[in-house]
């Protein structure tokens, strides 16, 4: 067997395995879209008033900001994508960090949907629009990306708890090392949800704006 046939065959075995692992981080993960964007209306008059004002002036900068800062907004992305990324990684390997990945996964999920949740409450299908433009192109990475990490956390911290109440105790390097291996691939993703975030949707931002807004 050629070394992608390999390749395929255990991305398909690790997927059978912990397919259970990826319905319950899925749905974990829905659950916060959903009370996110049900947060939005336990908003009162004032805060969306507030909020609305900060998404005004966004959607103005947009044709103002500097082209020079893009590699500030880069860093900044960066530096918020792969911390998240490394602190889950850390976690799973301490194992009593498994129900603050579970957390993290929540909240990422909340503020997700309070974010699109808020753009259609109060600009309608413009709202939708702008989500599409602006929220969607770099969470089709950084979302993967975050199930990805949080499923190879629970799965370590899952085999590392079953090995104590073996017999014999065997060694866990192959299993670091594929957590790890796991951990690398969604920070590549992460990477790319960045360049993505700071280079590409701008501009779809720009042209909905255009047109729709």
């Amino acid at each position: 067997m050629n070394r992608q046939g390999q390749v395929i065959e255990f991305l398909y075995e690790y997927l059978r395995e912990n397919f259970g692992l990826y319905f319950f981080i899925i749905l974990l993960f829905m659950l916060g879209i959903i009370f996110g964007a049900l947060a939005v209306k336990a908003l009162n008059g004032e805060q969306k008033a507030e909020l609305f004002s900060y998404l005004e002036l966004f959607i103005q900068g947009l044709d103002i900001t500097p082209v020079n800062e893009s590699g500030v907004l880069l860093q900044q992305s960066l530096l918020g994508n792969i911390k998240t990324i490394l602190f889950i990684w850390v976690l799973g390997l301490l194992v009593i960090g498994l129900p603050l990945v579970l957390v993290i996964l929540f909240t990422k999920g909340f503020a997700l949907g309070f974010t699109v949740g808020f753009l259609v409450y109060e600009l309608g299908w413009k709202g939708i629009i702008f989500s599409i433009a602006s929220v969607l192109p770099p969470n089709l990475f950084l979302v993967p990306a975050l199930l990805l990490i949080c499923v190879a956390a629970v799965s370590f911290s899952l085999a590392v708890i079953r090995s104590r109440f073996l017999p014999r105790r065997h060694s866990l390097y192959p299993q670091v090392l594929g957590y790890s291996l796991w951990a690398l691939i969604a920070g590549v993703m992460g990477i790319i949800a960045s360049l993505i975030e700071v280079y590409i949707s701008p501009v779809f931002m720009n042209m909905a704006t255009n047109i729709f807004l």
